[in-house]
């Protein structure tokens, strides 16, 4: 089985045969490495983030300065869980849906939310996309934004 190792190289770590359609396999291959990062909030930040995630934004939703997200980012690239470079992206679209789908659906939804609150001043149509995949919290004010929003609009087409 092919490797998702950095430049091909088979440590051991996870190959493309022992993961499942679903995707379920990959967690329990990625667990290990995960918990073996030093600060496996950023990884989960970088997942839910998705496409958005720079070194700062990551830090912001992980609740932390990003002199420690970089430090965080580094024991993830050396983990092999995260690519080298900016901006920040798992080695793997299957490492990426490992780690999300590892998180409880409350907890994804709560880290949705931190997302689309630290991304309502730079960028609102990215909050709005973030928001759709929150529970209602019951905010007027937040679900007239949502509804506003012109990303919102596109993606209800």
């Amino acid at each position: 089985a092919r490797s998702l190792c950095a430049g091909g190289r088979s440590r051991g770590l996870m190959t493309l045969g022992s993961v499942t359609a679903a995707g379920r396999g990959s967690a329990t291959m990625l667990g290990p490495r995960l918990r073996r990062a030093v600060v496996p909030r950023l990884a989960r930040a970088v997942a839910v983030l998705d496409t958005d995630a720079d070194v700062h934004l990551a830090a912001a939703v992980a609740g932390f300065d990003a002199g420690r997200a970089v430090a965080a980012a580094e024991a993830l690239v050396r983990s092999q869980i995260l690519a080298a470079g900016e901006p920040l992206r798992f080695t793997h679209p299957i490492v990426r849906a490992a780690v999300y789908e590892e998180l409880p659906s409350s907890r994804r939804a709560l880290e949705h939310r931190r997302a689309a609150e630290v991304l309502a001043s730079r960028n609102p149509d990215r909050a709005a996309v973030h928001l759709l995949s929150t529970a209602p919290a019951g905010d007027r004010r937040r679900s007239g934004k949502r509804a506003r929003s012109p990303s919102l609009s596109r993606h209800r087409r």
